[in-house]
């Protein structure tokens, strides 16, 4: 019989672990992946898969979705900082973009 003790390391991979953050996200925003995908350009059956971690994600795909939903990349791939961008931020984005 075994036990699992703290010392276990996690078999969560960051790809895993960005996709989670991601579904929380997006449960909490009440966005559908799907919009997400289609909003991106990306087929509804490959965003399943890789919210679901079948798929590893591209590093521009997930700069596409965080531009698109306004999350921070880093909070993705990191878990650390703020889950949202900042206003300045968004603000300058869009003074650039404009």
């Amino acid at each position: 019989m075994t036990t699992s003790t703290s010392h276990e390391l996690s078999t969560e991979t960051p790809n895993d672990a960005a996709a989670r953050r991601l579904r929380g996200l997006l449960a909490q925003d009440r966005i559908s992946a799907s919009s997400v995908a289609t909003a991106i350009g990306m087929r509804q059956p490959a965003m399943s898969r890789r919210t679901r971690g079948v798929t590893e994600f591209t590093i521009n795909e997930l700069f596409a979705i965080c531009d698109w939903l306004g999350y921070e990349p880093m909070y993705l791939l990191t878990g650390q900082g703020n889950a949202r961008q900042t206003e300045s931020f968004v603000s300058e984005r869009s003074s650039v973009q404009s």
